[in-house]
């Protein structure tokens, strides 16, 4: 079915631009519970291939004739609509300096709950406090690359879906579970499953001589402070990655990229050797 030609809007003062303006300004940084606002083709692409129940479709009159605009307008769920902008009111909504002239109204994803049983073989990255949003998204779009079960995220941590964990994640926040839960709870429901759960701690053992399983978590913690108390006792068993230079610590993001690909080493290796937790 031939879809309706887009709805051009060129006043300020339209119900529905008026209604974006309030989606895009309600929360800065974090995901709106109720809207969202994706910005970028990429981004825009990547919810609607996930299966995202999109509303409307916001374009820049200087992407109108983009080819990409037929592409995202076919993807769009029945009922959804499109909406061109004049080019200043577009970038009114928009919060990179250099828009690319798509945005996607969705409905809040949110985070989700802790699903009743974790996979005995799954593989999870859990997040403590991590409140840089750059860092929340890559280490997101680290755990999508390496086929992880699910991230999980304390409510101390950035939101997944605010703008720039969006955009660092490059969409993989819509491709896997992301779940917000505490650590003890979080931590109770994978040894349920027989997952041991391994922690970044700069006093543990080495990461790389083999000491994280191929399945269960890897807890990573706050930039500054590294997991908390209650996090470390919780943990079976506490790694540290080795630096062998100069730098007195690595990036949070990149700390738990080494954890995770460990993870997805030993897998490899031993598909089925995950460890078990010790008895406690």
């Amino acid at each position: 079915m031939e879809r309706p030609s887009p709805f051009r809007i060129a006043s300020k003062e339209n119900r529905l631009y008026r209604r974006l303006l309030a989606v895009r300004s309600s929360r800065p940084e974090e995901g709106d519970g109720d809207r969202l606002l994706v910005e970028g083709y990429r981004l825009c692409a990547d919810a609607l291939a996930s299966g995202m129940r999109a509303d409307l479709l916001v374009l820049s009159e200087d992407v109108g004739t983009d080819p990409r605009s037929a592409t995202l307008a076919d993807a769009l769920p029945d009922g959804a609509g499109t909406v061109l902008l004049s080019d200043p009111l577009f970038r009114r909504l928009c919060r990179t300096e250099e828009p690319q002239g798509f945005l996607l109204l969705l409905p809040g994803p949110g985070l989700r709950t802790l699903p009743p049983a974790a996979d005995p073989q799954g593989r999870y990255l859990v997040l403590e406090d991590v409140r840089d949003p750059g860092n929340v998204g890559s280490m997101v779009r680290t755990a999508d690359a390496a086929g992880l079960s699910a991230v999980v995220c304390t409510p101390g941590c950035a939101d997944p879906f605010g703008d720039k964990a969006l955009r660092a994640s490059m969409g993989s926040a819509f491709h896997l579970p992301v779940v917000r839960a505490e650590i003890p709870e979080t931590c109770a429901w994978l040894r349920a499953a027989g997952l041991p759960v391994v922690a970044a701690d700069l006093d543990g053992t080495d990461a790389l001589d083999g000491n994280v399983p191929g399945r269960g978590a890897v807890l990573v913690g706050n930039e500054a402070d590294g997991l908390s108390s209650r996090a470390l006792a919780e943990s079976d068993r506490r790694v540290r990655i080795p630096m062998p230079g100069r730098a007195e610590s690595l990036n949070a993001a990149a700390a738990a990229a080494v954890l995770v690909y460990e993870m997805l080493r030993a897998s490899r290796k031993a598909p089925d050797a995950g460890e078990r937790p010790a008895v406690r």
